[in-house]
């Protein structure tokens, strides 16, 4: 998963308060409690009023926006330029009427170098932009830092440019909001598309000599593309999409790779939801009670707060995702647009033209640093030396993993990625 999930940490008998419960501590006795939960909120049948919707969601989004723009510091936008952070800076200008502070961040390399959508959209908007370019140097100042700052292996390579943005954003105002959500209420991502895709009867009939065929044929990108069709079984079929779509290890792999056997003990399950769910459905809200919580706010949490910064996020007021859980799948996805309904509203904001690309999310150029800057962290922990001492993974695993990466099959790059931090973890943070 890239990080640790549910209850558990890297830690023994430490665990992690679940998303939307509470603890009571009283007389020696913890006892947890929820007050908020996605299956609750599932109504029997969704909305599909496009016209009723679409003027809901306006008027919760612009709701929520300005509730989160409540404050007596400087407040600013995350702006990558995406429909999501788009949104919300839209919003936000149109709320206050005066223009706002929006941060971006970009790379030199150009295909990662989404800085130009950002501006586009500042100058529309006529907010107060700054942009800051994320170079090798600056991610080799980080990467020793990043055990410290997130306490466990965790291995999203945007952490990095998520530092980097909040530090910028730090020097001008004291709270910023983010898009963060849009893309696990609207069906934005690419997860959506393969979990429908890979429940078609004839590719689960056929699935891995599919497989097998597509990683025959040696380009990188249907290697990659082989192992989204080796799943282990429907009951691991979400995990499975997230991990491939994040390029990191299947559950073959790991047991492949892994010393000594470990259980999986991430639930997939949605109890008693009060309608049957759609396969796009079921896998978004895999992400929402998962991704989302887990990964993707933990990553800017701690990368803000890092830097003394608070960041607030609109897409997760608690009235605009039980709304947005409750809309028909087709005002979500249509055809080959996502996230059709949002993009509706904030079409309204900000012309078509300008947000009417494929998307690319905050993708860091993380294949090309291992290959230069970042090269040395390969020899420093995933060294025979190293990989031995700790004792968790096959050293003649990594080896072979090692030479397919330089051999040109750069899908591979997370995967080492998430080897270096765990063994960087194990050697920083072990007594």
């Amino acid at each position: 998963m890239g990080y640790v999930p549910g209850e558990d940490t890297i830690y023994k008998d430490c665990h992690k308060l679940p998303p939307g419960q509470y603890a009571v501590l009283d007389n020696g006795r913890l006892d947890i409690f929820s007050y908020w939960s996605l299956e609750d909120e599932i109504d029997p049948a969704v909305f599909s009023d496009e016209k009723e919707a679409k003027k809901k969601l306006k008027s919760l989004l612009f709701s929520s926006v300005e509730y989160c723009m409540i404050s007596d510091v400087p407040l600013g936008v995350f702006l990558s330029g995406g429909v999501d952070s788009s949104t919300v800076a839209a919003i936000a200008r149109n709320v206050t009427g005066t223009p706002v502070q929006t941060f971006s961040i970009g790379f030199n390399e150009e295909k990662y170098n989404e800085t130009a959508f950002a501006s586009q959209v500042a100058k529309h908007i006529g907010s107060n932009h700054h942009e800051f370019t994320v170079t090798e140097q600056d991610a080799l100042q980080l990467v020793d830092s990043l055990t410290s700052i997130y306490d466990e292996p965790y291995a999203d390579t945007s952490a990095i440019p998520t530092l980097m943005v909040s530090q910028l954003a730090r020097k001008h105002v004291t709270v910023a909001l983010s898009g963060d959500g849009g893309d696990e209420l609207f069906m934005g991502y690419g997860f959506y598309y393969w979990a429908k895709k890979l429940d078609n009867p004839f590719l689960k009939a056929f699935r891995r000599p599919i497989a097998k065929g597509l990683f025959m044929l040696g380009n990188s990108r249907m290697k990659r593309g082989s192992k989204l069709f080796d799943y282990p079984g429907t009951e691991r079929k979400k995990s499975h999409i997230f991990s491939q779509e994040q390029y990191l290890f299947t559950e073959k792999e790991i047991s492949e790779m892994l010393v000594e056997p470990a259980g999986i003990t991430l639930d997939e399950t949605l109890e008693n939801p009060k309608r049957e769910l759609s396969i796009m459905e079921a896998q978004s809200f895999f992400d929402i009670k998962n991704y989302l919580p887990e990964e993707l706010l933990v990553k800017t949490d701690r990368a803000s707060m890092h830097h003394s910064l608070e960041v607030r996020v609109p897409f997760l007021d608690h009235r605009l995702i039980e709304f947005a859980i409750n809309l028909d799948e087709s005002l979500k996805v249509r055809g080959k647009v996502t996230k059709y309904l949002l993009r509706e509203v904030l079409y309204d904001l900000v012309p078509k033209k300008i947000l009417d690309r494929p998307k690319w999310g905050f993708a860091v150029p993380m294949n090309l640093w291992m290959k230069n800057e970042l090269n040395y962290l390969l020899d420093k922990f995933l060294s025979e030396q190293i990989i031995r001492e700790v004792n968790l993974v096959r050293y003649e695993y990594v080896k072979e993993l090692l030479r397919l990466f330089k051999a040109g099959n750069d899908y591979l790059y997370n995967r080492i990625w998430a080897l270096v931090l765990l063994h960087k973890w194990y050697k920083e943070k072990m007594p």
